[in-house]
């Protein structure tokens, strides 16, 4: 039986200077990275922001599903 692996993209950071913003730019840099994704066939497209980020979250609770979930780090050295 052949399982393929799953192949996740990770959006590493998006920046849009201020004064571009409200144009939607981010959300078609967004765009852009979904369709590179589904072209190398990957399963899930996800990002990180931070909590005050509010601006960002705007935008991303307007064009992707908020799974609720909270990472926690802990340095190791």
């Amino acid at each position: 039986e052949y399982r393929r692996q799953r192949q996740m993209c990770i959006r590493d950071s998006l920046y849009v200077s201020p004064e571009t913003r409200g144009q939607h730019i981010g959300k078609r840099l967004i765009e852009y990275v979904q369709k590179q994704a589904i072209a190398q066939r990957c399963d899930r497209l996800y990002w990180h922001t931070q909590e005050t980020n509010h601006t960002a979250q705007k935008l991303y609770n307007w064009i992707a599903d908020k799974p609720g979930i909270i990472e926690y780090r802990m340095p190791l050295n």
